[in-house]
């Protein structure tokens, strides 16, 4: 994985197989508090969502952190959270698959800021919920104030694709329809 400053990035690691990730909202949680560690310090988060057996994140780089760091930070997140789940449940391996992808986004058409939505209404597409806010496990949470995780950069959100600070605004904005020519290029 090699990624570059001032370049935004759609993050996804699944499961090996594509199998669960998650097994229990403590699971969740813990994965959540791995981010806080590790990709706080490294990168802008703009956009996170936890689904069953992947993981979907918008970030770029931190500009006084280098490319490297961020390789081993994010090698760190993925494989401690592997460790902690294999004790528990008594298994051994890998819990994603080998390579995640790394997809730089450029702002042709409005990419990234639809992008952007596209990661909160993930499961809301995926029929997990009824609801954009209902999802527990997405950035959604700490943008409409129910939870601070503590984890998005939600100046440089609104800095670099528009996103408004106000709620009721923010939620009409992430309750557009995806324009049909970029639901392929935006699938996990």
């Amino acid at each position: 994985m090699s990624i570059t400053h001032g370049q935004l990035y759609h993050v996804y690691t699944r499961g090996n197989n594509r199998q669960r990730i998650f097994f229990s909202p403590q699971h969740y949680f813990y994965f959540i508090r791995k981010m806080q560690i590790q990709l706080v310090p490294v990168a802008d988060v703009l956009a996170w969502c936890l689904m069953p057996n992947h993981v979907h994140l918008l970030l770029q780089l931190k500009k006084n952190r280098e490319p490297q760091e961020f390789s081993t930070h994010y090698r760190v997140l993925l494989s401690s959270y592997s460790r902690g789940i294999n004790k528990e449940r008594g298994w051994s391996g890998s819990l994603f698959q080998q390579n995640s992808k790394f997809k730089p986004l450029d702002g042709r058409k409005g990419y990234p800021y639809i992008c952007f939505h596209y990661i909160h209404q993930n499961p809301l597409r995926a029929g997990l919920v009824q609801e954009l806010t209902a999802w527990p496990y997405s950035s959604i949470q700490e943008y409409v104030g129910k939870r601070p995780f503590g984890i998005v950069q939600q100046q440089v959100a609104a800095e670099l694709l528009g996103i408004s600070g106000e709620v009721e605004q923010f939620l009409q904005e992430s309750a557009l329809v995806i324009p049909e020519q970029w639901k392929g290029v935006l699938q996990a």
